[in-house]
């Protein structure tokens, strides 16, 4: 069950960081939320499961929130949701 919270936590910060970034950029209330997902992840990690599993976390939210950025920017969604002029 703690494995499934921190993938869920992990996995809605995630979201929220691309929306923040690609979608309503600025620093709203997407931000705070998906950093707050994130430290709530790693906290859990840390207290309850204990420190190995809290670096594994910390080194897979990493991952995971810039791997997806990176993808995101890679693959051409990021050209279609953009204004462009005509």
């Amino acid at each position: 069950m703690d494995v499934l919270i921190i993938t869920l936590l992990i996995i809605g910060a995630v979201i929220l960081f691309l929306a923040e970034i690609f979608f309503v950029p600025g620093i709203s209330l997407a931000g705070f939320a998906g950093l707050g997902c994130l430290i709530y992840a790693n906290y859990y990690a840390f207290i309850y499961i204990g420190t190995t599993a809290g670096i594994i976390t910390l080194i897979v939210s990493a991952i995971a929130c810039l791997g997806s950025i990176y993808l995101f920017m890679k693959s051409k969604t990021l050209d279609r949701v953009a204004l462009k002029k005509t």
